[in-house]
C-alpha cells in the first residue's frame, strides 16, 4: 500500500481526471466503487487525414491532430480544429460524402494514419441532429 502515496503529485502536471457514467437504466439506483487512481503519461502522437466512415459512406478531413486537440464538424464549410485549451487553430477542409445516420443500427469505423508506431486512441463523438429516426 506504501508505495502508491510515496511519490509527490506534481498537481500543476494534471489536465483532467474524468468519471463516465454511460447507459444507465432509467430509475434504478447505480454505484461505483473507486480505488487507486493512477496517473498514466499521454505518449505524444499526431495523427493525419482521419476518417468516419458510417454505412459505407466516407468522410475525411483534411489535417493533422496532435494529443489534446480536437476537431468539431457541423458542415463541409464549417469544421474546425481547436487547441488542447479549446483556442482556435483553423478551418478544416473535407472530402467525400457527409454520413447521414439510417433508421436502426448503424455501422460505423474511424480510421487515420499516424507519425509514430503507437495505436492511438480516438474518441469520436456523434450528435443526431433533426427528426428522430
Amino acid at each position: 500500500m506504501y508505495d502508491s502515496y510515496r511519490h509527490t503529485v506534481q498537481f500543476n502536471n494534471i489536465d483532467k481526471l474524468q468519471i463516465w457514467y454511460n447507459n444507465l437504466p432509467a430509475d434504478v439506483e447505480s454505484g461505483c466503487l473507486i480505488s487507486n487512481i493512477k496517473a498514466l503519461p499521454m505518449v505524444p502522437v499526431r495523427i493525419f487525414d482521419p476518417s468516419i466512415s458510417l454505412n459505407g459512406q466516407k468522410i475525411t478531413f483534411r489535417t493533422e491532430i496532435e494529443s489534446g486537440m480536437y476537431l468539431e464538424f457541423y458542415s463541409v464549410d464549417n469544421c474546425k480544429l481547436f487547441g488542447p485549451k479549446g483556442e482556435f487553430l483553423e478551418d478544416v477542409k473535407v472530402s467525400g460524402t457527409v454520413p447521414l445516420l439510417d433508421k436502426g443500427e448503424n455501422d460505423l469505423s474511424f480510421s487515420c494514419g499516424c507519425t509514430r508506431e503507437v495505436n492511438p486512441r480516438i474518441q469520436v463523438t456523434v450528435i443526431a441532429e433533426g427528426d428522430p429516426l
